[in-house]
């Protein structure tokens, strides 16, 4: 596998169950629908009308993909950065842990998770919306977890 290159094998990697590491390290241009991102080892920097924001690779991965409208993704990203940093500044905000909102799923049996941003919201859960405000999914009538 000595002829592959590392970009291309981090943005279609192949299904053949192998291990792959790099000793030089790469930054990989991830920009999506007019946002500018570079990720580098497992961190995302995103270049916002603002400043910079980081996130983990993964979630900004995940949020190109499920962000319910990627005609409106760059100004849906910015109002979910703006609301995650106002509530970052709000004593009574809460978030709970993975493991916490994994088990009350089970119990529930919910697809459906209420309350956070885009940035915070739980990647388990078939739909996310924050009042009528759908961040992925659809609304229907499954069970939920709400987040106060």
């Amino acid at each position: 596998m000595d002829d592959e290159e590392p970009k291309s094998m981090i943005r279609d990697p192949s299904n053949l169950g192998v291990v792959r590491f790099y000793h030089d390290p790469e930054s990989l241009d991830s920009s999506h629908a007019g946002v500018i991102a570079r990720t580098f080892q497992g961190t995302t920097s995103i270049i916002t009308d603002r400043s910079p924001f980081q996130i983990e690779g993964a979630r900004w991965h995940l949020l190109n993909h499920v962000l319910s409208d990627q005609a409106y993704f760059h100004s849906n990203l910015q109002t979910e950065i703006s609301l995650q940093e106002s509530l970052d500044t709000d004593p009574k905000y809460r978030s709970f842990s993975w493991q916490a909102l994994r088990r009350a799923r089970e119990v529930f049996d919910a697809t459906i998770y209420i309350g956070e941003t885009g940035l915070t919201t739980p990647p388990f859960f078939l739909n996310a919306r924050r009042g009528t405000k759908v961040t992925w999914g659809v609304l229907d009538n499954s069970p939920v977890v709400v987040n106060w």
